[in-house]
This record gives structure tokens, sequence and C-alpha cells, in this order.
């Protein structure tokens, strides 16, 4: 009897065994057609080497992320792959959970490093985690050899976007012949690098499109934690109704529907390539004013805006923007500019350590600064509009500081508050500085030589009157003060 019971035990426990094996096994497999729905499984089985992805938010689009990294590390041995988003921080934000998520829950045997944001393979593989806030950061990918790269958010990205994908991620690339892939939402100001590519047929990217409707996991979270929740328009009717508007806004569009729809109330700068752009500049003895914005980890950054009396249009000359300069290298910017330009004027952003920085660029190599006026930004942002409306403002066709004014808008949160502050996820550091200096520009005192009327139109006879009657006060004045000194005499 009691070697039955060891037999029955041994049989059970082989069972058991074997039980327990097939579920590690099962539990060690992972299959992104498993963990993704059906529009993220055609957007990551998508052979083309380059690809776009517009989605609204809650679409899942990170998730495709980091199931198809994880995928291609299990399937392609020693190979590199990155994750970028603008900061170091947001990458960590967005999607070091969701790898670690899958990772531990497949059983994959990555090994992280919460330090430098790294899982590595056991075959070798290597998932990145990194940002790249400026166009300083953009080195530390030259020279890699890469598979695949993701870059997410990108329609937060300043002009560096393109610098960093054509001369840096591209090469990386080749010899992997790998694949680059661009995710957002849209921008309210549909330009920039991440719109081109995403709408242009012809831009050698394939496009992908879903929204958070696609979204069945969504839904199920949203069901069971709303028993009201029925479908996915149930969440966008709360949200219209929680907003106080419509599917005509544009913000509901971009943020929910994923739509490019241009939203011109939150471009801070009103530019436009019809209007404000210039291939020579007209022949003149111009006078010069430069704008100063100071940053370290953000960057210095400065302009020259060029005007004459003779003429209403003020052009911007010169401009550079550059990340971690030391004081020295920035007085040699200003020496530089102060040789070259003779500037009538020059104003610097005191704001923060600016004020330290500029005290110390007066008193150690005596530069002329002056601290920029910030208290009524809004509305000298206002008065530089209505001059770029009006075509008074111009720059050449290539200047840094048109990606700045084409990609920053104002903070949606903050203008419900009232309060007109710049969205912080674009750059303004040329835009501070142009705005500084343009309001010292004297080009609005210019006043139109209009030509003489023509002799015997009604304008000649009006402008002949005036000239009469001018005549004639004139006279009966000069007349009545030489009768009272006479009479004094």
């Amino acid at each position: 009897m009691y070697s039955d019971l060891v037999k029955q035990y041994v049989i059970r426990r082989a069972a058991l065994a074997a039980k327990l094996e097939s579920l590690e096994l099962l539990k060690s497999k992972f299959d992104i057609t498993h963990y993704c729905f059906d529009k993220q499984i055609n957007f990551i089985n998508d052979s083309a080497r380059f690809k776009t992805a517009v989605c609204s938010r809650r679409a899942g689009k990170t998730v495709s992320c980091a199931a198809d990294l994880i995928n291609t590390c299990l399937s392609e041995p020693q190979m590199n792959l990155v994750y970028i988003s603008k900061t170091r921080g947001s990458s960590k934000r967005i999607i070091w959970k969701d790898l670690l998520y899958i990772n531990k829950q497949y059983d994959l045997g990555a090994k992280q490093d919460n330090t430098e944001l790294t899982l590595t393979y056991p075959n070798g593989s290597m998932i990145y985690l990194t940002g790249a806030k400026d166009s300083a950061e953009i080195d530390k990918f030259r020279g890699m050899s890469l598979k695949k790269v993701y870059i997410d958010e990108c329609q937060s990205f300043p002009s560096y976007l393109r610098e960093l994908i054509d001369d840096v991620l591209v090469p990386a690339l080749i010899d992997h012949q790998g694949s680059l892939i661009l995710i957002g939402t849209p921008s309210p100001t549909c330009a920039g690098m991440f719109f081109e590519a995403a709408t242009d047929v012809e831009s050698g990217y394939s496009h992908h499109h879903w929204t958070f409707k696609d979204n069945p996991f969504l839904l199920a979270k949203a069901m069971k934690a709303n028993p009201d929740i029925k479908t996915a328009d149930d969440i966008l009717d709360f949200e219209l109704k929680r907003r106080k508007t419509t599917l005509a806004d544009p913000a509901i569009g971009r943020e929910w529907l994923g739509l490019w729809l241009k939203d011109m109330s939150l471009q801070v700068y009103k530019f436009s390539h019809k209007i404000n752009i210039y291939t020579e500049l007209p022949k003149l003895k111009w006078n010069y004013v430069i704008g100063y914005d100071l940053g370290f980890d953000d960057a210095d950054a400065g302009v020259v805006w060029a005007y004459h009396e003779d003429s209403p249009i003020v052009y911007l000359v010169d401009e550079f923007k550059v990340t971690k300069q030391d004081i020295s290298q920035l007085a040699r910017k200003i020496a530089d500019w102060n040789n070259k330009y003779n500037p009538q004027k020059s104003v610097i952003d005191t704001g923060g350590l600016g004020k330290k920085i500029t005290e110390e660029l007066k008193k150690r190599y005596g530069f002329a600064l002056e601290a920029a006026d910030k208290v009524r930004k809004k509305e000298f942002v206002e008065l530089m509009n209505s001059d770029m409306i009006a075509g008074k403002i111009k720059v050449p066709s290539k200047a840094m500081i048109i990606s700045e004014w084409e990609l920053l808008c104002w903070d949606v949160e903050e203008m419900a508050n009232n309060r007109w502050l710049e969205d912080g996820s674009f750059e303004n550091h040329l835009s501070d500085g142009a705005n500084y200096s343009w309001k010292e520009c004297y080009h609005f005192l210019y006043e139109a030589k209009l030509a003489p009327p023509k002799y015997g139109t009604p304008e000649w006879y009006k402008q002949e009157e005036k000239r009469l009657l001018e005549e004639t006060e004139q006279a009966y004045l000069q007349q009545n003060n030489t009768n009272y000194r006479v009479r004094r005499k």
C-alpha cells in the first residue's frame, strides 16, 4: 500500500512538473499577436524601413514600440536598438515601465541597467533609452551601428530633428539596413519634420494611423472601471461634455482623433513663408540691434536685426544658437558681432542666472548690454505679429528661427486660466532674443513718401487749396507779429 502511494506521488509530481514546464514555456514565449491589437500588429509587421505612426492620446502607440523593440531583440542577436524622446527623463517615464513589465511577465531574461536605461538580452541584443533635448546630444549617436530606432513624441521636437535623422541616425542604420520609426500626435501648427514625413506621400515613409477607439485593451479597462461605458464613443462623449465643446474643436480632433488640424490661435508667432521671407537685403546703410537669450543646458541664442529710416521693414541678418557655452565663448561671440555690426543697442535676457552673467560680461569685457523688457511679453508678441502679418518682418528662407516660430505654441492649460505662457515642449531661445530686440528697432517711424498728385486732378486742387490756406495763415500770423513788435516800441 505504501509503495502504491509512493507511485501515485511520483506520477502526480511528474505530471505537475510537466504542467509547470509547459506553463513556463508558454510564459517565456512572447508573441506580439497575443500582446497587441490588429492595427499595432500591422504597424509592427510593416517591412518598410521608414515608418510613421500618427495616433491620438491613449491609442497604445508606446506599447507597440515596446513590443516591437523586444520582439526584434529576441529574434535578432547582437543588435542595438534605440528609443528616443525629447529628454532622457521623458523616455524613462514613457516606455521604461512597459519594457520592464514585458520582460518580467514573459521571463525573457534581459538584464536591466536602471542607471544607463538599457536592457541587455541573453543573445547580446540591447535596447537603449535616451533623450535628444538639443543638438549637442545628437553626437552621442554618431558611430553607432543600429538595427531599429524609435523617435517618440516627434511633434515636440525642434528643428534639430531633421539633423538628427539625416546626419546621424540614417547613416547609423546602413550596416543592418535598419528601420527608423517616427511616432507622435499631431501638432496644432501642422509644421516641422514630423508633419512632413507623416503627410507627404512622397516622403519615403510608410504611414500608419490609429486612435484610442481602436484600442480594445483601453476600452476593457474603462468598462471595468465604469459600467456606464459601453463603447469608445462614450469615453469621447464624456470628454466633449466636460470641455463643453464639440467634435469641431481642433484640439479634440488632434488629441482624440489623431487628425492634423491647424489652430493658428495657439501658434505664438504668425510667421508665413509667403510673406516673411527675403532673398536679398536691400542696399542701405543699415542700423543694427542685437538680442541675446541666455541658457546653458538649454541654449545661448542671439539674433541681429537691421532697420533703416527709409524702409518700413526690419530684416533678420544673423543668428546663432549654441548649447553649453561658457562665459568666455559667449563673450567672443558678442565681441565678434559688436565689431561686425556696431549695434545701436544690444539687449539681453537677465532672468535667472542671466543677470549674474550679464553683470560679469559688462564688468569683465565692457560690453554695453541692456536688460530685456520681459514684463509685457504677450503684448509685445502681438505687436510683433502685427508686423509679421503686414510683411514688415523678413528673415532668410533657411533661418533657424523659422522652425521655432512654426512650432511654438501657447500652453493650452495655462490659457484656460487666462495665463499666456509658451508650451515648454518647444524651443523659444531665438524667438525670445528676436522679440527682445525687435521692439528696439525704429522701422515703425518710416513714413511713405508719396508721389505728388498729377496737375489738374481733384487731388491736385485739394493739395493746392491746402497750400494756399497754410500760406495765408502764415502771412496773417507774421503780420500780427510785426504789428505787435511795432506797438511795443
